[in-house]
Order: C-alpha cells, then sequence, then structure tokens
C-alpha cells in the first residue's frame, strides 16, 4: 500500500508527521497490510531521513522521472514490511 502525509508548514517539526505515520502502520498492519511503500523525491532529503527513521529501506531509485522548476528529479522508492 502507498500512502501519502503531508502537513502544513507551521504543523512541522512538532512530532505529528512521525504519531501520524506510526499510526497509519499500526492501522495497516491490523487490518492486513503487508508493507507500506514511499515514492520520495531524492531532493527531498528531511522525507529521506523521516521514511529511514520510521524503518523505511529505499528499495529503486528511478532516475529523472520528475520534473519540476526546470531540474529532473529522481524518485527513491521506499518499503516498510510492517
Amino acid at each position: 500500500m502507498e500512502h501519502s502525509i503531508i502537513l502544513a508548514p507551521r504543523a512541522m517539526r512538532q512530532g505529528i508527521g512521525r504519531q501520524l505515520m506510526e499510526r497509519l502502520c499500526r492501522h495497516a498492519s491490523n487490518n492486513g497490510v503487508h508493507s507500506l511503500w514511499a515514492g520520495v523525491s531524492a531532493a527531498n532529503l528531511a522525507g529521506l531521513k523521516f521514511h529511514k527513521a520510521l524503518g523505511f529501506q529505499e528499495r529503486a531509485r528511478l532516475p529523472e522521472v520528475g520534473y519540476k522548476f526546470e531540474t529532473w528529479l529522481d524518485l527513491i522508492l521506499m518499503q516498510k514490511i510492517l
């Protein structure tokens, strides 16, 4: 199952994202989901660090699949086995 959680800037760095992700992981596991997937831009170092801290591991890198602000971006796929 792939997930997305996006916080408003004023809600960041307060532990809210971690709480939401931990609750999402528990809910998914309790409902038979085997793994969660995240697609994170390689340029989003905070997002990569966040997912790694929650037990997600990099599984694949898709080179230059996104284009933003006149720059090609890699997409990193991360997985957490529940």
